[in-house]
C-alpha cells in the first residue's frame, strides 16, 4: 500500500525539483501564477495538474522549456 503513495506524477516531480532548486514555497509560486495557494499545494500532493495556460506561465516563471512542462501535464492527464 505504501508503494503506491510514493509514485509521483510527472508534474509533481518537476514541481518538487523546482521548489527545492529555487527554495520557493507553494505560496510564492501561487502568487506569481495568480492562483490560490491550495491549487499549488494540490499539485504538490499529486492532485491534478495545471491547465495549459498555467503550465506555460509556470515554465516561464522558472525559465523551463514550455515543451517540457506541457509534456509532464499531458503524461498525467
Amino acid at each position: 500500500e505504501k508503494e503506491e503513495k510514493s509514485i509521483m506524477t510527472a508534474f509533481q516531480e518537476l514541481l518538487k525539483a523546482v521548489e527545492k532548486q529555487y527554495n520557493f514555497s507553494a505560496c510564492f509560486i501561487a502568487d506569481h501564477l495568480h492562483i490560490e495557494d491550495e491549487i499549488v499545494e494540490g499539485w504538490e500532493n499529486g492532485e491534478g495538474v495545471p491547465d495549459e495556460k498555467t503550465a506555460k506561465d509556470f515554465a516561464y516563471l522558472f525559465a523551463l522549456p514550455e515543451s517540457l512542462v506541457l509534456k509532464t501535464i499531458k503524461k498525467d492527464q
